[in-house]
């Protein structure tokens, strides 16, 4: 079996779902990591009179300094320690811990603290209860001839691509004539057929829309009634996710972020701010998915998380792979949970 990395550990917990882990090494643990640690300094340590990685340890030790090595020997000696702590005590630890050294010196023990969150306990209310209270129907939705007509407005307009958000222009005179002849260039068979096409691809976005959000009515209700000591890092992590997303598109429209903030008259701090409940909202919404797929035994169906991690690899051939797996996966994942809910 393999010696533990650390030689005693307390651990306490804090609020925000967070814990801090008060922990100490031994000497031997730490002088181990200040061996390997050496070697590597002195491998790209260059003195006159020795071979490059040769130089006498004394000599490097003046070059870079005892506690430099010893610093970087701690911070290896900590990093083992937190593995070994989290899978031992089977913490399901979130995010970068914060670590601060307590005690590092030559000949003694080495003591440290790490804060980090942990995912938190969820606890549900009668959620299947709220689900069958919102319901599952269908909404019935509507297409007036006023959006029929302003969809084929921007269509009719030879100046702008098909599919931009443009302005319809004044004057009819400016608009292709709107015949059977115009809807055969589009591969319909006349103009009645092209009405009826633009008529259900109008319906099909409002029913999509519709189911979007009574799913999120049903999940934001049962939510709201689940007992959640929510972590400051998972609100953070929802508030950059947002605040990326708003800059792409500011920058999309041809603005520096910059300068919208300042035409805005705002700044970072006050938008992130201003959505922070947005985001609190966002992250308390996860933590129920999760905890449903948990308690439903949902998982992502293996076929579908292999057939969009192949898209999304070919379309994005640098990105992150587990990232890009763990993104996948929370998608369908959520999918199945809403089904699962829909069907209640």
């Amino acid at each position: 079996m393999a010696t533990k990395s650390y030689s005693k550990i307390n651990i306490k917990k804090l609020k925000n779902s967070e814990i801090e882990i008060e922990g100490e090494i031994d000497l031997e643990h730490l002088n181990s990591a200040r061996k390997i640690v050496f070697e590597k300094i002195r491998k790209g340590v260059l003195i006159q009179g020795f071979r490059k990685g040769q130089a006498p340890e004394k000599l490097v030790i003046e070059r870079v300094g005892e506690m430099a090595i010893l610093k970087e020997a701690a911070e290896l000696c900590i990093g083992q320690a937190y593995e070994d702590i989290i899978t031992h005590d089977r913490i399901d630890a979130i995010g970068k811990p914060e670590v601060v050294i307590t005690k590092l010196a030559p000949n003694n023990n080495l003591c440290f603290k790490i804060k980090t969150a942990v995912l938190p306990e969820v606890k549900l209310g009668h959620y299947t209860k709220i689900a069958k209270e919102i319901g599952p129907e269908e909404e019935k939705v509507e297409v007036t001839e006023k959006e029929i007509e302003e969809v084929l407005n921007e269509i009719r307009n030879p100046e702008k691509p098909q599919g931009e958000n443009v302005t319809p222009p004044s004057s009819e005179n400016q608009l292709l004539p709107l015949t059977d002849e115009f809807a055969k260039s589009l591969g319909l068979k006349d103009l009645s057929d092209l009405k009826d096409k633009i008529k259900e691809n109008l319906r099909q976005q409002k029913l999509v829309k519709a189911k979007g959000k009574r799913r999120m009515a049903i999940v934001e209700e049962i939510a709201s009634g689940a007992t959640i000591d929510l972590p400051v890092l998972l609100v953070e992590s929802e508030l950059q996710k947002m605040m990326a997303s708003f800059q792409d598109r500011v920058e999309e429209s041809g603005l520096q972020f910059k300068d919208y903030l300042t035409n805005a008259k705002t700044t970072d701090e006050k938008i992130r701010e201003e959505w922070r409940p947005q985001a609190e909202k966002k992250a308390r919404v996860q933590l129920v998915l999760n905890k449903i797929a948990e308690e439903q035994k949902i998982i992502a169906d293996p076929k579908k998380l292999e057939s969009e991690m192949k898209l999304i690899m070919e379309q994005y051939p640098k990105a992150n792979k587990e990232s890009a797996k763990i993104f996948v996966e929370t998608i369908i994942k959520n999918e199945a949970v809403f089904e699962f809910l829909e069907k209640i």
